[in-house]
C-alpha cells in the first residue's frame, strides 16, 4: 500500500471516528462491493463438491440468494455450505482492485436446515497472499457476532476502514453446520486515491447491526475515539488457532515465569476472564485470545515481533516480555 493510500485510510478513520453522527447521516462508502466490484470468490471446502446435482459452492454465497433449481435440474443452494465444521474453514472474496472496506453483512443458509455462522473473524490482504487480522478497540483480532437465523442480514462495521483487495471470513461458531452468504460494505478507489460514494447497490438493506463479541471491540452504532492503536502489525496467520473451552468454576488465574532475567506474567486459561488478548506462557512471540471463556492459545506474532501486554499488540520491542 502506498503512502498516499495509507494517509487516505487514516483520514477516513479519523473523520468517521471523531464524527459518528456524520457517518450515520451520510451512509457514505457503504456500497456492496460484492455486487459492484467483485472479481472472484473461493472457499476452503464445499459440501458434496463432486455431486453434480447440487451446488453448495462459493457462487451461492451472495446476499439474498435463495435455494432454487436451475434449467439444468441442478439444485442451487441458498448459501455456501462447508464440508467440514472446524476453525480452518473460510470464504474468501477477491475484488477487482484495492478498495476501502468498512464492514460486511452476513446471512445464513436459505431454504432448509437451520444453518448459519454465529461468530467469525475477518482477515484482509493487499495481494491475496499475505494476511492480517481485522482488529478492534485495543484488540488485534476482533471476533464478530454473526447470525441467529437463516435469512436476517446482520451487519458489522470495522473499528477502522481497511484498504484491501481480498477479504477472508473465518467462522468460529455455527448452528448445525457452517453456512453463510456474505456482502462487503465499502467503496472503490480511483487513481487519485479518492473514494466513490454512490448509494448502496444491495436490493435489500441490512436490517440488523450487531457489534463484535469481544468486550474491547467497538459497537456498530457509534465509532470509537481516534486514540485507538492501528492494526498493521496484527498476526498474519490464515487459520484460526485451536480452541479450548474453559470451565467457569474459579477466579481468573495467572502465572509467572523467568524470561530474560525478569518475571513475566502470563495466563494459562480464560476462566472468568474478560474478552481480549493476553500474554501466552509459550514465549514472547505468542499471545492468547479469550472470548467468552474459550481460549485461543499460542497465537503467533509476525516474525521478529514480541507480544507487549501493556499495548496489547505485537511490537518490535516488548516492554513486558524479554527473552526467547
Amino acid at each position: 500500500m502506498g503512502f498516499a493510500q495509507r494517509i487516505l485510510v487514516l483520514v477516513v478513520c479519523l473523520v468517521l471516528g471523531a464524527v459518528p453522527q456524520l457517518e450515520a447521516a451520510s451512509n457514505a462508502c457503504q456500497d456492496d462491493l460484492t455486487v459492484t466490484y467483485e472479481n472472484s470468490r473461493k472457499v476452503s471446502t464445499e459440501l458434496a463438491a463432486k455431486d453434480a446435482s447440487n451446488d453448495y459452492g462459493a457462487s451461492r454465497a451472495h446476499l439474498n440468494f435463495t435455494q432454487q433449481k436451475n434449467k439444468a435440474g441442478v439444485t442451487e443452494m441458498g448459501g455456501w455450505v462447508a464440508e467440514k465444521n472446524d476453525f480452518n474453514q473460510y470464504i474468501q472474496i477477491e475484488l477487482k482492485d484495492m478498495a476501502l472496506i468498512r464492514g460486511l453483512t452476513t446471512q445464513g443458509r436459505n431454504g432448509c436446515c437451520q444453518q448459519w455462522v454465529n461468530k467469525y473473524r475477518v482477515l484482509y490482504s493487499e495481494d491475496c497472499k499475505t494476511w492480517h487480522t481485522v482488529g478492534g478497540f485495543n484488540v488485534t483480532d476482533a471476533f464478530f457476532k454473526g447470525n441467529t437465523d437463516e435469512d436476517t442480514p446482520v451487519t458489522n462495521m470495522f473499528h477502522c476502514p481497511t484498504m484491501a483487495k481480498c477479504i477472508r471470513i473465518n467462522p468460529l461458531g455455527w448452528n448445525n453446520n457452517i453456512a453463510m452468504r456474505v456482502g462487503l460494505l465499502g467503496c472503490q478507489l480511483n487513481l487519485n486515491g479518492a473514494t466513490t460514494t454512490s448509494a448502496p447497490t444491495t436490493t435489500i438493506a441490512p436490517t440488523t447491526t450487531i457489534a463484535p463479541t469481544t468486550t474491547a471491540a467497538p459497537t456498530t452504532t457509534a465509532a470509537p475515539t481516534t486514540t485507538a492503536k492501528a492494526t498493521t502489525v496484527a498476526p498474519v496467520t490464515t487459520a484460526a488457532p485451536a480452541a479450548t473451552k474453559a470451565q467457569n468454576t474459579a477466579a481468573p488465574s495467572t502465572t509467572t515465569k523467568s524470561s530474560g532475567g525478569k518475571k513475566i506474567t502470563c495466563i494459562k486459561d480464560c476462566i472468568k476472564r474478560a474478552n481480549g488478548d493476553y500474554q501466552s506462557c509459550n514465549g514472547c512471540g505468542y499471545f492468547i485470545t479469550c472470548n467468552w471463556g474459550i481460549m485461543y492459545d499460542k497465537r503467533p506474532c509476525p516474525k521478529s515481533l514480541s507480544w507487549d501486554d501493556n499495548s496489547k499488540r505485537c511490537e518490535l520491542k516488548s516492554t513486558t516480555c524479554q527473552g526467547p
